[in-house]
């Protein structure tokens, strides 16, 4: 009984040596597989993914994760935690506060490079110190918009209801044209 449990500790030793080695072979080179990406996955880690609205970077705490089957096809859904500026329909303001959101990792097949998943550890960001002082920056702008304010502005502006997100393309001076029509034209 004794060589048994012997010959079960080295095995299961082995096994882990091998798959604690193949992570740490394929982190170093900035690749994962779907089979190993919990290993990546740590709660509490900064994460990056591409914004819904504007396409830039954001960076996310990953609260927890879970793996799931949607419509047959395993993924990862990951639930994220983020600083975001949040409308009191009470006062009629916006704060910045904390928000919950949840993105999905879908199966892929192989080895795939980390920072090519639709949401991924920060540290594997090609640029992590540039994209941090990036994002503080565009942070600090966004907290200076907070308020009443006479701008231009030309870029995409965006709301969300439920689960739809609605972009509209903004320019101040088609806005000024086309409220100088509709005074002077009518």
């Amino acid at each position: 009984m004794l060589s048994s449990a012997k010959l079960l500790t080295s095995t299961i030793a082995s096994d882990y040596r091998h798959t604690l080695a193949k992570i740490e072979r394929l982190t170093s080179y900035g690749e994962i597989t779907f089979e190993l990406l919990y290993a990546i996955l740590l709660p509490r880690q900064l994460m990056v993914a591409k914004c819904a609205i504007t396409g830039l970077p954001r960076v996310f705490e990953l609260v927890s994760w879970t793996k799931i089957i949607v419509d047959g096809q395993p993924m990862y859904q990951l639930n994220l935690e983020s600083v975001d500026l949040i409308d009191q329909t009470v006062t009629k303001g916006v704060v910045v506060g904390r928000v919950q959101t949840n993105l999905f990792i879908k199966r892929m097949r192989g080895t795939v490079r980390i920072d090519t998943l639709d949401v991924y550890p920060l540290q594997f960001h090609s640029d992590e110190k540039g994209l941090r002082e990036g994002l503080l920056d565009r942070g600090k702008k966004w907290v200076s918009l907070i308020g009443t304010h006479h701008m231009q502005y030309d870029g995409v502006a965006a709301i969300k209801t439920c689960d739809t997100l609605l972009r509209h393309n903004v320019s101040s001076a088609q806005v000024s044209a086309s409220v100088f029509h509709t005074i002077f034209h009518r």
